[in-house]
């Protein structure tokens, strides 16, 4: 590199180096202003949405506290209630009292609160009532409050102490709160009635996450009792102490703020709220952010000096490794497809992944053979410099290449860049026509399109098989004509391929069809008896082709060759061709019975073995055999007397049948034998064998008993 390039190079790499750490300073400083934007606006939503979420706490609150009253407002002046009050024993009320009180209640209509919340209570007799039911014992007590977490020890432990007060609410276990009031007339003390509404705490005080930021406290700083808990850096004697003062307070992290009067005498709210944490990352992440932008233009700044300095040392020497590189790449890359092209065994021990590494993608793609001959000696040089005007026309067309030269000609295997469905043998006549017009000496042959590493030497063979038939235009396999040109006789090689493909399907119609067709585009002509002779013996060389790749036996071989030879009309070929695609048929039939008798005994296999696995279905079957469920069910049912789901319910009940014998429980045998439950167990069985497991147990041990008597 010259002392001019290289201070060419060093100014641009300068120029796009400061541009970098422009762009950079200006992105980080955007980033500071924006984040302390954002922490400004995000503090202010935040405590905005934590105003709204603890009115609505205290709304939610008030409204319970509202309903307890209007409902102990009404109980009291329901005049059966005053009865109740009256009773001592049960026999002081009549059953038809109670349940128009429990109508009643059921008719409240309290903030939209389920009945089972609301209750009335008459502690002279003992009896609850609620908007479903009514009772006086333990049982009753339990039955109807254990959804709530709450018996009659718990009430009794309680709530008693606390029924002297006119008004109350306490927490009991299981985060249930308790609101209570009394109903009581004027000069009646010793007939007292309280109603009674029980709540979730959440329901009244809010959820609480794992880590809240804002929290609600119900405190009677007379009682010393708190309602809704505690939290991490908040015990009792803060939040009584905070709602006794009277006035905001600051203790372990949390701001109290001033208590705030409830609907029940000597009550309070107090909000419990400490500083959100995500706010403090966000006020200092500016500040971070420009040490950060100090320190990132200082080390970007020796980064790129030091990688001007290094690169101005070894960028000459890594451009000359680059161009090494390429070229190992590019000897190995001709090397390996002059391999495929001549040896056969070489794309089996070759893989995929490794000719795509090279740039040979033809294991997915469609590609032809493009070969271009010469009568004339050429220097490397000017094969070189064809290479390359074929490589540009190539690109032209959107085509990826790989080249070589084998045996004198240039070899250009051809295939889409990307995934199109284009006539690659057209675009390579087209390439072909385009260099005879600048280079008429030359001689231009094309394959025929083909996919798979293993098929580029049928390609070549191809390209070396049209070769001699090239004269003043490009040729291409598939339109040469196999037959000399003196006969007058046509025979494509397109056409051979597909009979070719026939035979080796087995498709007898398909075949005989291109014989006819080949037989019929030659009648036409007027050809002689010796050409018409010639034809058949060439049709008849065809078949025998094809019946060589289907694999038949050589016993089988030999006879169609010796008839082929014989063979001098066309209805013996059809028959030939007739005969060896039945014969192909009848074996491949064979097989796949072969493959379905195999498919059924593992089937059956899998059913006597799997039994107990619970998922053993048709369904499940399928997926494990990779077919559809339809299919294998057919296939179980033409070789077994039963229905493939029926035979499975018949393998698990002849298990189960084994283990009812040894008295097994019938929870277990229904485990165990694949049933899953006990209710499918006894639903099968009977289904099946027309009576119960227990029956057949009975039934089965009646029978062993009988025998053992007489022996």
């Amino acid at each position: 590199m010259t002392g001019v390039s290289r201070r060419n190079l060093m100014r641009q790499m300068a120029r796009w180096s400061l541009s970098y750490l422009t762009i950079c300073s200006i992105a980080t400083l955007m980033m500071t202003v924006f984040t302390f934007h954002f922490s400004r606006v995000l503090r202010q939503n935040i405590e905005e949405t934590n105003n709204l979420q603890l009115a609505a706490v205290q709304d939610r609150a008030d409204t319970y506290l509202e309903d307890s009253q209007k409902f102990a407002v009404t109980m009291n002046l329901n005049p059966i209630v005053s009865d109740l009050r009256k009773a001592k024993e049960e026999d002081d009320f009549s059953r038809y009292q109670l349940f128009r009180l429990v109508k009643d209640i059921a008719a409240q209509n309290l903030a939209g609160q389920s009945t089972e919340r609301r209750l009335l209570y008459f502690p002279r007799n003992g009896l609850f009532v609620s908007g479903q039911t009514y009772g006086r014992s333990n049982a009753f007590y339990d039955m109807e409050l254990e959804g709530w977490g709450v018996n009659q020890q718990v009430l009794e432990k309680e709530l008693r102490p606390m029924l002297d007060e006119r008004q109350g609410i306490e927490t009991l276990p299981g985060g249930i709160i308790a609101i209570w009031q009394l109903l009581q007339a004027p000069g009646r003390e010793k007939e007292s009635a309280y109603s009674l509404i029980l709540a979730p705490e959440r329901d009244i005080l809010g959820y609480r996450g794992n880590k809240p930021y804002d929290l609600v406290f119900l405190v009677n700083p007379a009682r010393q009792k708190i309602i809704g808990g505690t939290s991490e850096g908040l015990d009792a004697d803060t939040l009584l102490s905070a709602a006794s003062q009277n006035q905001t307070i600051v203790a372990h992290g949390w701001r109290l703020i001033t208590p705030i009067p409830s609907l029940i005498p000597g009550w309070s709210y107090v909000v419990a709220s400490r500083k959100n944490p995500y706010l403090s990352p966000l006020q200092r992440l500016y500040l971070v952010l420009a040490i950060m932008l100090g320190i990132y233009i200082f080390t970007s700044v020796y980064i790129i000096i030091h990688a001007l300095l290094k690169e101005a040392k070894v960028f000459h020497q890594t451009i000359d490794d680059r161009n090494v590189i390429e070229a190992q790449q590019t000897a190995i890359r001709r090397f390996i497809l002059s391999r495929l092209l001549t040896e056969k065994n070489f794309a089996a021990v070759t893989s995929a992944s490794t000719l795509e590494h090279y740039g040979l993608n033809v294991e997915s793609n469609t590609f032809v053979l493009l070969g271009v001959a010469s009568g004339n000696s050429l220097q490397d040089k000017e094969w070189e410099a064809l290479r390359t005007e074929i490589i540009g026309l190539a690109k032209e067309q959107g085509l990826s290449y790989s080249s070589t030269r084998e045996e004198g000609r240039l070899l250009l295997l051809l295939w889409e860049s990307y995934p199109e469905s284009r006539d690659l043998v057209g675009i390579a006549l087209d390439i072909g026509s385009r260099v005879m017009e600048k280079h008429p000496a030359f001689l231009i042959a094309v394959s025929s399109p083909h996919q798979g590493k293993e098929h580029i030497t049928s390609a070549f063979s191809e390209v070396r098989s049209v070769f001699p038939h090239v004269t003043g235009k490009p040729l291409a396999w598939q339109d040469m004509n196999l037959l000399p040109e003196e006969t007058k006789l046509s025979f494509p090689a397109d056409k051979e391929q597909r009979l070719l493909n026939c035979l080796k399907s087995g498709d007898a119609v398909g075949a005989i069809n291109e014989i006819r067709e080949i037989v019929q585009e030659n009648t036409s002509k007027s050809l002689s008896d010796e050409s018409q002779t010639f034809l058949l013996s060439v049709i008849a060389s065809a078949i025998f082709r094809g019946i060589d790749h289907m694999h038949l036996s050589q016993k089988a071989t030999l006879s169609y060759q010796q008839r082929l030879e014989a063979a001098d009309q066309l209805q013996n070929l059809e028959g030939v061709a007739q005969d060896a695609c039945d014969e192909l048929c009848q074996i491949r039939s064979q097989e796949m019975e072969n493959e379905r008798n195999q498919m059924y005994l593992t089937i059956k296999r899998m059913v006597d073995t799997g039994y107990q696995d619970i998922s053993l279905n048709v369904n499940s079957l399928a997926e494990r055999m990779g077919a559809r469920p339809s299919e294998i069910s057919r296939l179980f049912n033409e070789r077994h007397p039963v229905k493939l789901y029926q035979y499975i319910q018949q393998v698990r009940i002849a298990h189960s049948k084994a283990m009812l014998m040894k008295e097994d429980k019938l929870e277990v045998v229904a485990r165990q034998c694949g049933f899953g439950s006990n209710r499918t167990f006894l639903r099968i069985f009977k289904q099946y064998e027309g009576v119960t497991p227990t029956t057949y147990r009975e039934l089965t041990g009646i029978k062993g008993g009988s025998q053992s008597e007489k022996n």
